[in-house]
């Protein structure tokens, strides 16, 4: 259920920002069912600061998918950053009863390795179970879970720049299930 809403709001904030690229409308409505169900999208930003589309049906239920350079709200402050990083995307998706936040960075401060002991300490410190730790091709994968909370590491030494660079990809996913009574 979740993956197709997933679907349905990715294929939908694609297909809309095609054809809102050159409107000057903050926010549109968009039906999408056969009763008048509808989501409503709301595009906000600029170029410089970046942009945030938020789509929403009338449950509240929705994702926000930004380009922005600030870590997310929703995003935990407990999980680590290195020193210095530049954020190339966030994505929040908040379903009823889930919520997902994912941020991507490039780094030059730490390389593989010290950045996967960085996130295993924080793994141990806040009582979340390995589940499993994959490398392959250059890339290492660390998932972690605890109650209601999960944590998706993915680093990636990336192809250099310059002959100096040693830039490291990382994507944190975030992933919590709100109990509803």
């Amino acid at each position: 259920m979740m993956k197709n809403k997933v679907l349905l709001f990715t294929g939908l904030f694609f297909s809309i920002l095609l054809l809102t690229a050159c409107s000057e409308d903050e926010g549109i409505n968009v039906p999408v069912g056969e009763n008048g169900e509808s989501i409503s999208v709301d595009i906000d930003g600029n170029e410089e600061e970046g942009v945030t589309v938020d789509a929403k049906n009338e449950d509240g239920e929705g994702i926000s998918i930004g380009t922005t350079q600030n870590i997310p709200e929703e995003f935990p402050d407990e999980i680590p950053l290195p020193e210095e990083y530049l954020i190339l995307n966030t994505t929040n998706i908040n379903d009823n009863d889930i919520e997902m936040s994912t941020v991507s960075f490039l780094t030059e401060t730490a390389n593989t390795e010290e950045l996967l002991e960085m996130y295993k300490g924080f793994m141990e410190d806040n009582a979340y179970e390995q589940i499993s730790v994959e490398k392959a091709m250059g890339s290492t994968v660390l998932k972690m879970q605890k109650t209601e909370e999960s944590v998706f590491i993915f680093v990636t030494l990336t192809p250099p720049s310059s002959e100096d660079s040693k830039d490291v990809s990382v994507q944190l996913a975030y992933h919590k299930t709100i109990k509803t009574e």
